[in-house]
């Protein structure tokens, strides 16, 4: 999936170079238009607002309205053309945070995202490669923003908010299958839908009705207890979260939230990590 756009693949229109394109241009599947979300976390550096359509434009009128994004490994990206934005110079951004709605705003001819990406010298570079990957040198964060509680054997494991791979890193044992799952974030909400073994997807539940250690509120958490889950989805509302699941095999990779679900169907799920 897409890095830069929230729910859309990337179609590039216009290539990186192409006569003299300073970016690549971008729209969603099926030639749609969709919100444009930060690649990673960072800083706003750089915005520009109230612009219309203005083809023939250039320098900075030329981007419309834009953001332009310093990352934490000091790499830069910029986001033009955009239909409008309520971010300003100096806000922090998170990974997966919406930035704005694809737009025709400056030098344009249609809607799009004009995508940009600077190296440490603030020197322009393919953008292209970073489409749906990290920027060069990027690293995850491991904040541990994310508390989240695993029911198994019979009763409610201990609260987890490491981002690690230890004993108390993962939620639940390795061991016995997980039957429930709840979590919350520092910040809005996280949303879960478990898969049961041997049967289908469950509805949704919302992080606002988390209770640790409740047995009696079924919104609290994902699952049935005693039915082992197999697979999960598992998204932010605000800012995005990463995931993986351990069944008898091991570790399975991890998964973003743009990417569907974490978990094989058929295999019990024994462990869970989030950051």
């Amino acid at each position: 999936m897409s890095r830069v756009l929230q729910n859309k693949g990337n179609v590039i229109t216009q290539h990186y170079g192409n006569k003299g394109h300073s970016g690549v241009d971008v729209v969603g599947t099926g030639h749609t238009a969709d919100y444009v979300v930060a690649h990673s976390d960072g800083k706003v550096i750089w915005c520009q607002k109230g612009q219309g359509n203005n083809p023939g434009s250039s320098g900075n009128l030329s981007y419309g309205n834009c953001i332009k994004i310093k990352h934490n490994n000091g790499y830069y990206t910029l986001y033009a053309h955009l239909q409008s934005t309520d971010l300003c110079v100096g806000q922090i951004v998170k990974r997966g945070q919406v930035l704005g709605y694809m737009g025709n705003s400056g030098n344009s001819y249609g809607t799009h995202l004009h995508f940009e990406v600077f190296n440490q010298n603030n020197q322009r570079i393919n953008p292209e490669p970073y489409l749906d990957a990290d920027l060069p040198g990027e690293t995850s964060d491991c904040t541990g923003t994310i508390t989240y509680q695993v029911y198994s054997n019979g009763r409610w494991y201990e609260e987890v908010n490491k981002c690690d791979s230890t004993a108390n890193g993962y939620a639940g044992d390795g061991v016995n299958f997980i039957s429930g799952l709840r979590a919350k974030p520092q910040y809005g909400e996280i949303i879960i839908q478990s898969h049961q073994l041997n049967g289908s997807w469950l509805s949704e539940i919302n992080s606002k009705d988390y209770v640790v250690n409740d047995t009696t509120n079924g919104n609290s958490y994902s699952g049935i207890y005693g039915q082992p889950i197999d697979a999960v989805k598992i998204r932010s509302t605000k800012g995005y979260v990463d995931y993986r699941v351990k069944t008898k095999k091991g570790w399975l990779p991890w998964v973003h939230q743009d990417n569907d679900y974490a978990g094989n169907f058929g295999e019990p799920i024994l462990g869970i990590q989030m950051k």
